[in-house]
């Protein structure tokens, strides 16, 4: 007997496609949206905007490997909150990322937020085109 070949012990039956076709299989749950890292030792050229009615901090800042100017908040802030402690991460790099979504805030970029101001980070994320850019 080789390896591969079928015993009485590890057949198993198999469902006909016929029988997958009639699996009640639900609608598909909806795409988590990506959990930027909001860590403040990946961020430079940080400068505080504003702080929102609820306290949360709002900075402008570039990624360490980017020229794109965001607005957004340190996950550092928000670790340092109890209320809102619960909306960081500690990721597998051991740089901690914000679910923004947990906030009701949306990260953005500079020229969204000179242009929307405050509905920059508080629109909600449907407005949002396939490259995380404002949908027209």
């Amino acid at each position: 007997m080789t390896r591969n070949s079928p015993t009485s012990e590890t057949n198993v039956a198999m469902p006909e496609l016929t029988d997958l076709d009639s699996a009640p299989l639900g609608p598909p749950s909806p795409p988590s949206p990506p959990v930027p890292t909001s860590d403040r030792r990946l961020k430079r050229d940080i400068n505080a905007l504003t702080v929102l009615a609820d306290g949360t901090k709002l900075y402008s800042f570039r990624y360490l490997w980017s020229e794109t100017v965001y607005v957004g908040v340190m996950a550092q802030d928000l670790l340092a909150e109890p209320e809102r402690a619960d909306a960081v991460l500690k990721q597998a790099n051991g740089y901690f990322a914000v679910d923004y979504h947990r906030l009701g805030l949306q990260m953005a970029t500079i020229e969204d937020w000179n242009t929307l101001g405050f509905e920059a980070v508080t629109a909600p994320v449907a407005s949002l085109d396939a490259t995380g850019s404002r949908a027209a």
